[in-house]
């Protein structure tokens, strides 16, 4: 058996029977509590009412990671949406919302109205 073809990949795009990649990301529409079809198209187990990570008080690793910059690289929301074993550990899913207008020169030409 081809890797490929047990996690649902055929050349190189993910497809689920008659599902693929894009109708998963049409139904999810931007809401990360919409994410438990992308969670399981991917193979991970999807968080039922996931939480955005940056509303609160940040704790642990995400607080050391989001203090290193004042613009949370971009970031407005962060949702954990899935999550799947791997021994030792295990995996995450994340779905994030950007900022309205980044610092990222990608999205200075679009902020410009460029």
């Amino acid at each position: 058996m081809k890797l490929g073809h047990r996690h649902g990949f055929e050349r190189g795009v993910p497809s689920a029977g008659n599902r693929d990649i894009a109708e998963v990301l049409r139904a999810l529409g931007g809401d990360a509590q919409r994410s438990a079809a992308l969670a399981s198209f991917l193979a991970f187990q999807p968080i039922t009412s996931p939480e955005d990570l940056l509303a609160g008080p940040l704790h642990g690793g995400l607080k050391w990671f989001f203090a290193q910059r004042w613009d949370n690289f971009g970031l407005r929301e962060l949702y954990r949406v899935g999550a799947h074993g791997a021994k030792p550990g295990s995996v995450g899913l994340y779905v994030a919302a950007l900022t309205e207008c980044g610092l990222r020169f990608t999205n200075l030409d679009a902020c410009a109205g460029a």
